[in-house]
């Protein structure tokens, strides 16, 4: 398990790519759970999930704290591959 947490310290290649990952999808999620961005926050987001698309309510919230959460995850380096060199 502790090799799912750690990240390799020498790789620039990375980091720079989890950095421009996390810095692209964060807004996205920043939009449909706080309204950051000009985004409609959790409440316009699950209605329009839920209401406008379709789909389950569950699925949305999933869809809304990934879009949060992962890029934060990212950022900090976990769950991240990494390989004794």
């Amino acid at each position: 398990m502790n090799r799912l947490i750690k990240t390799n310290d020498n790789s620039l290649a990375a980091l720079i790519a989890r950095l421009a990952i996390a810095i692209t999808i964060f807004p996205h999620g920043a939009q449909k759970l706080f309204g950051w961005f000009g985004g409609s926050g959790f409440d316009g987001t699950m209605y329009y999930f839920t209401e406008m698309v379709g789909i389950p309510w569950i699925l949305g919230l999933l869809v809304i704290l990934v879009e949060v959460f992962a890029p934060i995850m990212l950022i900090l380096g976990s769950y991240t591959i990494y390989k004794n060199q």
